[in-house]
């Protein structure tokens, strides 16, 4: 899988030539486009998400925190975030108390769903102050951000 970079130097325009042309901007010829196109099907070029969320501010995934796994309470749970994801054409990543910090970042998620009583009351707040948007299941933070 190649690189955008990679794509530029075999297509011998800048990395931002590419990204132009790939977002179909206006200032890429039709046949310079049409190069660039040509090249990332040959050379297997798929956009990295993270790099496309980090630019326009939006990874359209959303963040599930759970305590457990092995009820069938949380498995319903599951499915029907998942359904409700699908249809709006957004990803979801599944994690524990463990890591939920770590992906609790715009970069990474557009927001979270938490049901585990371990993360900590003092985060999401802090986390829902910056603007990220939360909604808890096992709790009521009436806080701004933060859907109960």
């Amino acid at each position: 899988m190649a690189k955008l970079t990679e794509i530029a130097q075999a297509a011998h325009v800048s990395p931002a030539t590419v990204s132009n042309a790939l977002n179909n901007r206006k200032n890429v010829s039709r046949q310079t486009r049409e190069k660039i196109l040509k090249l990332c099907k040959e050379m297997d070029y798929v956009p990295n998400p993270v790099v496309r969320s980090l630019k326009n501010g939006n990874s359209h995934t959303i963040l599930v925190n759970l305590s457990d796994f092995d009820r069938q309470f949380y498995l319903q749970l599951i499915h029907g975030i998942s359904d409700f994801v699908d249809a709006h054409d957004y990803d979801m990543i599944i994690c524990t108390s463990r890591s939920y910090e770590k992906f609790m970042s715009r970069s990474l998620t557009c927001g979270s769903i938490i049901i585990d009583l371990r993360c900590s009351n003092d985060f999401l707040k802090k986390k829902a102050a910056s603007g990220y948007p939360i909604v808890t299941l096992d709790r009521e933070l009436h806080v701004q951000g933060i859907r109960s």
